[in-house]
């Protein structure tokens, strides 16, 4: 699909082509000896490299004579249900992965074993040596396979896949092709053959039992405790962190030529092992009760569970254990029809088995599920006051001692995670780069279970030693503010003077939310007000004394109300008091707001604060920018202990959000470059760009521009758009877009506002940093997205204005890893562990980058947590008119990195790119505060037509309301071109 995408593109005349710079390697800089998480591989030329491509289909079975028809009840466990003699318009769905497997090994018995005959993907292709004349002459055509764990048999069509180049020939993957490229070849030339290899060592892993398990891309290791050396960690919620690993196959190019390679990395899942139901709820009740021990904790809950008793926490918790943090979404199986059902849990009773009841049709009257349970299925409950769990839907009641929650594959939570497993999980994992490379190296070396196994199989040798190649170290940029002196990179938050504070006294209020007796929480918002505008003087920014300092009435009341805690009434109390303050005080333009770090709410209650101020009519029309700050209790401290602790952090951030003069207009920022590059010293404009995904069905594109010669504050423009395509083959129907459908409208007012406050002039410059674009998208959205830059470049300065152009996306999801290759203290200063932990500036493309097209990667940060991540930058388009090169653009990069205005310190990658994900992020905020927080599922899915229309016209409300709310909001408020979003 996105090779025919960018034919098509490149077959339109009408359509401008990326300018993309050929590879090449910078040299500015100190000389570093590095080593990289990637091993080199070498062939052997006595293994067949040929393999042949099968698609593999299932068609439908036969349809069967209808017989009596199915209950309208066919057991709690199964469902209860509702039938209907409406006809589905959905199209027969493929068996199950499981089921899938299962009869491609039933049809492949009669040959070897996997990876040195035959390679099933698990979905839709197989591979086949093409030697194996034999098996290539029996495969084609159909087959019903036989399984092992389940009833029904399985119909196979397996047939050639074609070859996209020639239709008329199967399509063959040649590992030559990989393990000798062309001078022109690069790593989506050869996509066919590195997805082959990555598939086979998916195979493997799923081969391996319980050992390992193939879940997606990466390979998680239940046992990594004792495989791989690695500490085990519990989470919250009743999970577990589990290790494993990511291994991927990519050609590196470097001075001397390409080569192809494995890059390993350890990578974290969160997991559920296999349990009772009724273990987990007690892990779950456990975590309610501070103060005492947790697997005591566990044990006394568990001892109640058994002795028929239902806990009063189980009451008082029943909202949390009802949703995604507690029992929701937990994929169970039950056993008592006689064989394995698999099932998911979608809620759970507040009554016992014995007290819920439902209309038992047959018989015509209510029943209870536990007398249900004794007269079907003669199972006597042993434990009836306690609650039943829903399964698959909201009506099958099953008795929670007859669930079993599923280890394996099925618990295993992988990508973006719930933000209480996150902070677990980033402070687990941020492991010193000696640990890392040790962990590594132990993948490497494990005898059965490595990824190497596979790869040797197919005749690939790989390097016992990780890569070694030079990189270097640039120099930090230079910085200053209003003092003499220049602030040190990390450290100048105590001691620095704004360069460009405001000029006027701020009038500003402080709230607080966090609980407390009035007179008490009045006294500590005194003190904290007097520390805050202390702090504030010192760095030249003058704030008055607050307007006001207290507990909102109307919205803490409704905030701390335990009895119903309803979000519409605290949106409601919020705007109320809100609108007030704007009757009340209408010159103030800062309003800090105190909240509680351990509430649940507290997150609710942000999102309708920024919601409210930037995005309603009137409240954006006020100006009121917001600064929340975290009540936290830290042992002895107390929540104004820390809160003031972090001032001077609290006004690095306050600055950028406030107008620099008193009518609401400019905007102030607390450092600059000293010497910039003399691409930033002439009329040059830098975009940062984004797109987040899967916020209701709704993807959120966000750009932000620069405005100035400072590079620190920026206009911005956001959108919602449809975040999958409707298509009519509705077994794949969700994909992402992502595109910025309408950037050409986006950008275009961006340079309108930019023109307005640079004298009537247009930028001569203009570079483009894009975030979130995979390697295999770069083309179609890259394509298209130049496109829509000259299209707003024409819409605004005519057919003549033709600005030079940088195009440049930047990749910090990629797996690379860098450690030093010399002894001595490294960055972490003689901390065990970092010694192997690259320096702040760290650049490297001579041996790692990518082939075909300018690209490097870059360690902006100071990583003092865990092994620094790189970030990926490529170049994929350079207008030949400007005359700077790979130094150049390093050295512009890096210095963007330490202009980040909410921090003292250099950050992962390009500000531009990192606030254009600020502000994403605050769209999605704007969503969850208007529609909830999303834990739906609903894009994954494959409905009939009706379905398909209500879910159009039900994202598109979404869309419309997130613009409209937008355009009518921050896109006219006095906010544009400060930093109001982050």
């Amino acid at each position: 699909g996105l090779r025919a995408w960018a034919g098509a593109m490149a077959g339109n005349s009408a359509d401008l082509q990326l300018q993309t710079p050929e590879l090449a390697f910078g040299k500015e800089g100190q000389v570093q000896k590095l080593v990289a998480n990637i091993f080199t591989l070498r062939v052997r030329s006595n293994r067949c490299f040929e393999w042949h491509v099968w698609r593999v289909d299932f068609p439908p079975p036969s349809p069967q004579p209808s017989g009596k028809g199915k209950s309208a009840l066919k057991g709690k466990g199964d469902s209860k249900g509702k039938s209907s003699s409406k006809p589905s318009a959905e199209k027969p769905k493929d068996p199950p992965p499981a089921m899938r497997l299962e009869g491609m090994d039933d049809v492949m018995k009669g040959w070897p074993q996997q990876e040195t005959c035959w390679i099933y993907d698990g979905r839709n292709v197989l591979y086949t040596r093409k030697d194996k004349e034999q098996l290539t002459r029996a495969l084609e055509g159909e087959h019903e396979a036989t399984t092992r764990n389940f009833r029904d048999k399985v119909q196979m069509a397996i047939s050639p896949a074609q070859d996209a180049r020639q239709e008329e020939r199967q399509q063959v993957i040649d590992l030559r092709r990989l393990l000798q490229p062309a001078g022109d070849a690069t790593n989506l030339g050869v996509h066919q053959e590195r997805h082959f290899l990555e598939i086979a060592l998916r195979s493997f892993a799923r081969s391996q039992g319980d050992s390992l398990i193939s879940k997606g891309r990466r390979t998680v290791c239940p046992r990594s405790v004792h495989l791989l050396d690695l500490e085990e960690v519990s989470l919250a919620h009743g999970r577990q962190l589990w290790w494993g690993w990511l291994a991927q196959i990519q050609l590196v190019a470097g001075k001397h030529g390409m080569q192809p390679s494995l890059s390993l990395n350890l990578v974290p899942s969160v997991a559920l092992p296999s349990m009772e139901a009724m273990d987990l709820l007690a892990a779950l009740l456990a975590e309610t009760v501070r103060g005492r021990n947790s697997s005591e904790n566990h044990r006394w809950f568990l001892d109640q569970l058994h002795g028929n008793k239902v806990p009063r926490e189980f009451g008082k918790n029943f909202r949390t254990l009802n949703s995604e943090a507690g029992l929701r979404k937990v994929k169970v199986c039950i056993d008592y029809f006689g064989h394995l059902r698999k099932k998911m849990i979608v809620g759970v009773t507040e009554s016992g088995a014995d007290q819920t009841s439902f209309w038992l049709d047959e018989e015509k009257r209510d029943i209870s599920v536990a007398d249900y349970f004794l007269k079907r299925y003669n199972i006597k409950l042993k434990y009836p006051s306690l609650p039943c769990l829903m399964l698959t839907t909201d009506t099958n009641f099953v008795p929670i001692e007859l669930v079993k929650v599923l280890g394996g594959e099925h618990n295993i939570l992988v990508g973006k995670l719930r933000q209480d497993y996150q902070k677990q999980v980033t402070a687990a994992t941020a492991m010193p780069p000696a640990r890392r490379r040790s962990g590594i190296e132990n993948v490497r070396r494990l005898v059965d279970l490595s990824p190497v196994n596979p790869l040797e199989k197919l005749g690939l040798d790989v390097a016992p030693e990780m890569m070694k190649f030079n990189g270097r170290i640039l120099t930090p940029p230079a910085l200053k503010d209003s003092t003499t002196d220049q602030p040190q990179v990390g450290y100048y938050a105590n001691s620095f003077k704004s360069i460009a504070p405001p000029k006027y006294e701020v009038e500003w209020g402080l709230w607080s939310f966090c609980w407390g007796k009035p007179a008490n929480v009045q006294w500590e918002l005194k003190q904290f007000a007097h520390t805050l505008c202390g702090a504030a003087k010192s760095k030249d920014i003058l704030l008055a004394e607050p307007r006001c300092a207290e507990q909102p009435e109307d919205s803490s009341s409704k905030f701390w109300d335990q009895s119903w805690r309803n979000e519409t009434q605290l949106k409601n109390a919020v705007f109320r008091d809100l609108k007030q303050l704007q009757q009340w005080y209408p010159q103030m333009q800062l309003l800090v707001v105190a909240l509680p770090d351990k509430e649940a709410w507290t997150g609710t209650l942000r999102s309708i604060l920024k919601a409210y101020t930037e995005t309603d009519t009137d409240l954006a029309k006020f100006g009121l920018v917001t600064q929340c700050v975290l009540w936290e209790v830290k042992g002895p401290k107390t929540g104004l202990d820390v809160a003031t602790s972090k001032v001077n952090n609290l006004l690095l951030k306050i600055a950028p959000k406030l107008a620099s003069k008193g009518d609401g207009t400019g905007s102030c920022h607390n450092v600059q470059l000293v010497q910039p590059h003399e691409l930033l010293t002439c009329p040059t404009m830098i975009l940062g760009a984004d797109v987040t995904h899967d916020v209701h069905d709704v993807s959120v594109a966000g750009v932000v521009a620069t405005h100035d010669r400072a590079f620190v504050n920026y206009f911005t423009e956001l959108r919602g758009q449809a975040g999958f395509d409707f298509s009519q083959l509705k077994e794949r129907r969700r994909k992402s877009e992502e595109r910025i459908l309408d950037l050409a409208d986006m950008v275009a007012a961006l340079i309108r506002r930019w023109r307005a406050v640079n004298s009537n002039r247009l930028p001569d410059v203009i570079f483009y940093y894009r975030d979130g674009v995979s390697d295999g998208q770069f083309q179609p959205v890259l394509t298209y997205e130049h496109n829509c830059l000259v299209k707003a470049f024409k819409e605004v300065g005519g057919q003549d204005y033709n600005p030079k152009l940088v195009i440049m996306v930047g990749q910090k999801r990629h797996q690379t890893r860098f450690f030093k290759d010399e002894k001595g203290k490294g960055k972490g200063g003689g901390k065990p562990g970092f010694e192997m932990q690259v320096r702040p500036g760290t650049v490297a493309a001579d041996g790692v980058a990518d082939p075909g097209h300018l690209n490097f990667y870059m360690v902006s940060q100071n990583s003092g947590m865990g092994t620094a991540v790189p970030c990926h930058y490529h170049v994929l388009h350079l207008d030949p008119r400007l005359s700077i090169g790979i130094d150049d653009i390093e050295r512009i990069t890096y210095d963007l990195c330490h202009l980040y205005s909410r921090a003292d310190k250099a950050v992962g990658y390009a500000s531009p790119a990192y606030l254009a994900d600020h502000l994403c992020e605050r769209g999605k905020l704007y969503l969850e505060s208007q529609f909830g927080i999303d834990t739906s599922n609903s894009s994954s899915g494959c409905g009939d037509h009706e379905d398909e229309e209500k879910t159009k016209r039900m994202i598109q409300e979404r869309v419309d309301w997130l613009n409209k709310s937008w355009a009518d909001g921050a896109a006219k408020s006095i906010l544009q071109g400060r930093n109001f979003f982050c």
